[in-house]
């Protein structure tokens, strides 16, 4: 009996697109070891959302005191909300992870303009940020294939903070995202007008969703020199 191999280019584009995360990961992973040598926390990331938005690149710069990275001439904001737990020293085993129990299970909401700002609120007013996400049907063509862009937004291993104008970064790593596309629209996003008015100008591209990663490295944060 002969066996036929059927060509399926949908299989194979998500097999490509998975090789280059995974290849992503692995040159993420080597220049944390080379510029770090070890990680200083560990933590589970889960439960993880991304809503993406598209700006031109004009608008955004205003809002952010570092330089964008962009796709194909245009600048991304991402917002992100996932719940880390298990946060622990990467070193010293139970009894150095006993300070953080208090701290084991946070849910968070991130910015990025291609790195992590964390939103606040100012000045006792309420602002929120309101979602409903849905997630696509598994046998959907191409849910789970990152593509170029998809890849772009998600796998980020350097993530920078700004607070009383000093600048700060530190290195993260982990395996690639586990993505399903998913459908997500705003009811409330008023807490984004803290950030800059570039929300005005901003229009929603799409959003992943996935269940998580863990055994997150951190790094312990380096300050950020300005450019002369």
């Amino acid at each position: 009996m002969k066996s036929v191999l059927e060509f399926n280019p949908t299989r194979l584009a998500e097999t490509e697109a998975a090789t280059a995360a995974e290849a992503e990961s692995d040159l993420a992973k080597a220049a944390f070891v080379k510029r770090e040598k070890r990680p200083l926390f560990l933590a589970d990331w889960m439960d993880t959302l991304f809503i993406h938005f598209e700006i031109e690149p004009h608008r955004l710069q205003p809002s952010t005191p570092f330089e964008l990275d962009l796709f194909e001439g245009k600048a991304h904001v991402s917002l992100v909300a996932f719940t880390m737990r298990r946060l622990r020293p990467a070193f010293g085993g139970a009894l150095t992870a006993l300070p953080f129990l208090p701290f084991g299970e946070t849910r968070f909401l991130n910015e990025r303009f291609s790195f992590e700002a964390s939103v606040a609120q100012r000045q006792g007013e309420l602002r929120k940020l309101e979602f409903n996400a849905r997630l696509e049907p598994a046998n959907s063509a191409d849910t789970n294939a990152p593509d170029e862009l998809t890849r772009f937004l998600t796998e980020k291993y350097t993530a920078y903070t700004c607070h009383r104008g000093t600048r700060r970064r530190f290195s993260v790593w982990h395996e690639p995202w586990p993505l399903t596309r998913a459908e997500a629209t705003l009811a409330d996003d008023s807490l984004l007008d803290l950030t800059g008015d570039w929300s005005r100008h901003a229009r929603l591209v799409g959003a992943m969703h996935s269940p998580g990663v863990t055994d997150v490295w951190m790094s312990r944060p380096h300050r950020v020199k300005r450019a002369p």
